[in-house]
């Protein structure tokens, strides 16, 4: 069963991380353990160019790890959103409506998600992600 945020905390919430990319093609998974198991996109960034991808459940995740960066995800995958990051755009302020609920048979309190690169050397990327919180 659910976990609401109480309304007297801050549903409003931000969560950073650093990941190593390695050189070349490569897909990096990330979890974000601070969002909860339910809520709204408000704002992403991504400190290396790639495709930032976010997913509703694990399953989900591996199934669309082989998917090329520019093939669109099928209906109903499980895929949240597919985000483009360039040198020149490294935060995107979301657009209403971009939610993700857990899918796991346990909610799961864990945004899953794919950063995919094709830089010429390994580099460390820094990811944060702003959201606003409905379920615990």
């Amino acid at each position: 069963m659910a976990m609401w945020v109480e309304r007297t905390a801050s549903a409003r919430r931000q969560q950073q991380l650093t990941a190593t990319v390695a050189a070349g093609p490569a897909v990096t998974p990330l979890q974000f353990t601070a969002l909860g198991s339910a809520g709204l996109l408000l704002e992403v960034a991504c400190s290396v160019p790639g495709w930032l991808s976010f997913y509703v459940s694990d399953a989900a995740r591996l199934l669309d790890a082989g998917r090329p960066m520019e093939q669109d995800p099928q209906p109903s995958s499980g895929v949240v959103a597919d985000l483009l990051f360039t040198a020149g755009v490294p935060q995107l302020l979301l657009p209403p409506g971009i939610s993700w609920a857990s899918a796991e048979l346990v909610p799961s309190p864990l945004l899953l998600a794919l950063l995919r690169t094709t830089l010429a050397v390994p580099a460390e990327a820094s990811l944060s992600v702003d959201a606003l919180v409905l379920a615990a």
